[in-house]
């Protein structure tokens, strides 16, 4: 995986000397190595982030978050827009649009609640923004019954940075999708 750092300059003291970059949680011996490492120097104002968008691949993580998370965010956090309530079926690489309301509160953090049936393995691709795109992608675990997938959306970038107005669902297999919802951080 290649990741872009910026560090854009100010008004500083001195120069830089030193990055450091942490894992996030460093008691569960988590680690990354670092194979190579560039600095490279650009005009201040040629700096545009994340110009081919974020993609984030979130593998089955969203499905655990929704099904198996001990504070049950689906159940107790508030649903500040509700995207979808009636059963839509969606076939396998079909663009399925979701509008939002152009002022979802975003002080404390939000959720994407999403409530899936699936009748085989696949992925399913997120996608937002026009200016910074961006985007994530999650495995659909086969089911009989609705699941609960849950992302904390506002964890990205792009959600904070401009207004969205709407969410795109794509998926590798046919899906019926029966809820949408943003929801407030917890």
């Amino acid at each position: 995986m290649t990741a872009v750092v910026p560090i854009v300059s100010g008004p500083m003291q001195g120069k830089l000397t030193a990055i450091r970059l942490t894992p996030s949680h460093p008691i569960d011996s988590s680690r990354f190595i670092i194979e190579s490492a560039r600095i490279l120097s650009t005009p201040a104002d040629s700096f545009v982030p994340f110009s081919r968008g974020q993609v984030f691949e979130l593998g089955r993580l969203p499905h655990i978050w929704g099904t198996f998370d001990d504070k049950k965010a689906v159940e107790t956090t508030r649903v500040l827009d509700t995207l979808n309530t009636q059963e839509i079926s969606a076939s396998s690489n079909t663009m399925t649009r979701f509008e939002l309301a152009p002022d979802i509160d975003k002080n404390s953090g939000n959720y994407l609640h999403l409530k899936v049936r699936s009748d085989q393995w696949g992925i399913c691709a997120v996608s937002y923004g026009k200016r910074w795109p961006s985007s994530f992608e999650f495995q659909l675990i086969p089911s009989a019954e609705y699941q609960d997938y849950l992302v904390r959306i506002s964890s990205q970038w792009a959600w904070n940075e401009e207004s969205v107005n709407e969410l795109s669902v794509k998926t590798t297999v046919p899906i019926h999708i029966k809820e949408v919802y943003i929801r407030k951080g917890d």
